[in-house]
């Protein structure tokens, strides 16, 4: 079945056949653009050195997992991808009130950086905070043409995942152990009990 809209999806071990963990996602990217399937080694960095990402660049840790990544070829990041302990995970676009026009991190630049960073989805998620406080998100992600938005962010391991919605430095997280979760291109975290985290500023 076609779908219009870019979707990423996890069925947990309690509710497969074979109980293991399916994650899939497809993606809306605009036509005419090369995506690619890149591997990147594992690697020990020079200490307090620095990596450059699609626009800005940020300090880079000491060691770094190999990972597979899926993504459009001109970009740092990714659409999603999975590392060397088993860590996959997957982005979408969020379209909010509030405008993403500034440079930043992108959504793909950060599906990068946790699958070179992290060992675990709760790494993950704490990595994801930590780098929308320290750097901010934005930059335009389009191809032919310009397009700027928000992330929301599907992270899992063997054991959990994590729902992550995040809008410029502000995020809301839920903690997944069973069933079918999916996102897409909308905020789907309503009141305050339909989440596990959430930043300081977030809710008023």
């Amino acid at each position: 079945m076609f779908s219009c809209s870019c979707d990423t999806m996890v069925a947990m071990s309690n509710v497969t056949a074979d109980g293991s963990i399916i994650f899939g996602k497809n993606s809306d990217r605009q036509a005419n653009e090369p995506l690619s399937t890149r591997y990147i080694p594992s690697t020990t960095h020079i200490l307090n050195s620095k990596i450059r990402t699609t626009y800005i660049e940020i300090d880079q840790v000491e060691e770094t997992h190999s990972c597979i990544l899926f993504c459009p070829t001109n970009k740092f990041g990714a659409e999603m991808g999975f590392n060397s302990h088993g860590v996959v995970i997957g982005n979408e676009a969020l379209f909010t009130k509030i405008p993403s026009y500034s440079e930043g991190l992108t959504g793909m630049d950060i599906v990068r950086l946790v699958l070179e960073r992290c060992s675990t989805s709760r790494q993950g998620k704490d990595t994801i905070v930590y780098l929308l406080n320290k750097y901010g998100q934005g930059g335009n992600c389009g191809f032919t043409s310009k397009f700027y938005y928000h992330n929301s962010f599907l992270v899992v391991d063997s054991n959990e995942g994590w729902i992550i919605e995040t809008v410029g430095r502000e995020y809301a997280a839920k903690r997944i152990t069973k069933g079918i979760h999916t996102i897409s291109n909308i905020i789907s975290f309503g009141h305050i009990d339909t989440f596990d985290e959430y930043s300081d500023n977030l809710i008023q």
